[in-house]
């Protein structure tokens, strides 16, 4: 019969000092990329889908972490072809605002 209180205590105690520590929503920061033609590191479709899987995927090579990840048409496309005409879309990643995440985002282009 002293098996059941001792395990009670025991099972409560583990409950209150077993909790995650979750991170502060000011530890994230929203970066946006101005996409591009075809002047991107990663490889653009002409589906946003499959864009934002080649993002992420460059992201991942680069070590960076990335908690969301969309394509948001916000803005007129140019009128001309070439690589570095912007399409009218901007790539926005929430990750990590330490510093040496920012520095790797800014030097991709992020914003």
């Amino acid at each position: 019969m002293r098996f059941l209180p001792a395990l009670f205590l025991f099972l409560i105690v583990t409950a209150f000092t077993c909790r995650k520590t979750a991170q502060k929503e000011d530890q994230y920061a929203l970066y946006a990329y101005k996409q591009t033609q075809c002047a991107d590191a990663w490889q653009n479709s002409t589906t946003d889908s499959i864009t934002v899987a080649n993002v992420a995927a460059y992201l991942a090579s680069q070590s960076l972490p990335v908690m969301s990840l969309r394509i948001k048409a916000d803005e007129v496309a140019s009128v001309c072809s070439a690589c570095q005409c912007k399409t009218g879309k901007t790539i926005y990643v929430m990750s990590s605002d330490d510093g040496v995440t920012k520095a790797k985002f800014q030097a991709l282009g992020f914003q």
